[in-house]
């Protein structure tokens, strides 16, 4: 289904009749999906209904500090992956990250990182810069991207359909003075309900527990070990 079809069903659902007693026009088309993407970008940043995640398996390159991550807004787990060994990178904000105990131009197995937010998506900036090629796993949120008439509807947005053909046709309601519908809030309601009975998607990744803070003793003292032996001598 086309997002076309959607704005159509917004404006049956919401009994809205189009202004010039026709079709919808271009300006009316053009107002439901401004307030469409509006929608769907409330709904992928609040996370209030049902988080979209996303896993992303990025191969690195020695010497390569910042990866790319087109459309994601949050990254919520990453790993780094060097042979049969995986372990964690700490993610820091911007104080974190560029603190004064930093080696300047130090290269070795990266243990942190700053995702910095941009236009479109997110620049993973990983320290230490790796000084060989290892596998990095990366957990977080995706947006949707910008939708426009003749868009088709996403697998990531097909749960979400009526709820936003219901919201749209709330929203196009309110912009052009027509009082609240009970029907309308009432069938967003219970659709909000039921997506959030939904078990949510679960964001972690398939991990090993050597080092995490729920293992023992013993299995930390291994990871950690290993870490020293990965870095040499150096542990975070």
């Amino acid at each position: 289904m086309k997002v076309m079809e959607l704005i159509t069903n917004a404006y049956e659902w919401g009994r809205i009749s189009p202004s010039g007693g026709g079709g919808i026009d271009s300006p009316e088309i053009e107002r439901a999906e401004k307030y469409l993407r509006s929608i769907v970008r409330v709904i992928n940043i609040k996370g209030d209904v049902i988080a979209l995640n996303n896993q992303l398996t990025i191969n690195m390159t020695a010497g390569k500090d910042t990866v790319a991550l087109d459309g994601y807004i949050k990254v919520l787990k990453a790993q780094f992956i060097l042979g049969n060994v995986r372990i964690d990178i700490d993610l820091l904000n911007i104080e974190g990250f560029y603190d004064n105990d930093s080696i300047v131009n130090a290269s070795s197995i990266p243990y942190c990182a700053y995702p910095k937010r941009r236009a479109g998506g997110i620049d993973f900036i990983v320290y230490f810069t790796p000084n060989q090629d290892y596998t990095l796993e990366i957990n977080g949120i995706k947006s949707i991207s910008d939708l426009t008439r003749d868009d088709e509807i996403t697998s990531e947005l097909e749960l979400y359909e009526d709820l936003i053909t219901w919201e749209l046709a709330a929203r196009l309601r309110k912009a052009i003075g027509f009082d609240p519908d009970a029907e309308i809030a009432s069938e967003i309601a219970r659709i909000r309900r039921d997506l959030r009975s939904i078990k949510p998607i679960n964001s972690s990744m398939s991990l090993s527990n050597i080092g995490s803070h729920g293992s023992s003793e013993s299995l930390y003292k291994v990871a950690t070990s290993g870490q020293e032996g990965l870095l040499g001598g150096w542990r975070p």
